[in-house]
Order: structure tokens, then sequence, then C-alpha cells
């Protein structure tokens, strides 16, 4: 739903902002959606805002402009 409402693309390059609102920490990195419009958060991000198993992120989702 989220993919179709946004008209996100696979190969798409994305901004995102990831906060932990458990340790209050976040980080921005840059991703490239795979061919299902799927990303994966790297691990040294994971471990930036120490997130555990369970933990409900928030995510913000930026389209990478080229001006």
């Amino acid at each position: 739903m989220i993919r179709w409402k946004n008209k996100l693309e696979s190969g798409e390059i994305l901004s995102v902002y990831v906060r932990n609102p458990r340790t209050h920490t976040s980080e921005s990195f840059y991703v490239r959606l795979s061919k299902n419009c799927r990303f994966t958060v790297p691990r040294i991000i994971v471990e930036r805002i120490e997130a555990e198993p369970g933990d409900v992120l928030e995510v913000t989702l930026y389209p990478e402009t080229h001006e």
C-alpha cells in the first residue's frame, strides 16, 4: 500500500531517517530499494541506535532529488 500510494519504484534511491523512541537515538542514511521495494537497515545503524529485536522504530523516507 505504501509503495503504491507514494509511487515508489525498485532501484529508487531514498534518504532514510530512523529513530528508536526507546533510546531516543536516531540516524540518517541512503538506501536503494531492492526489486521487491524493500531495504535493509545496515548493522552499523542498528548498533548506533541501540535497536533490539522487537523494538518499534520510527522510519521516515525521503526521495533523493537530483537538482
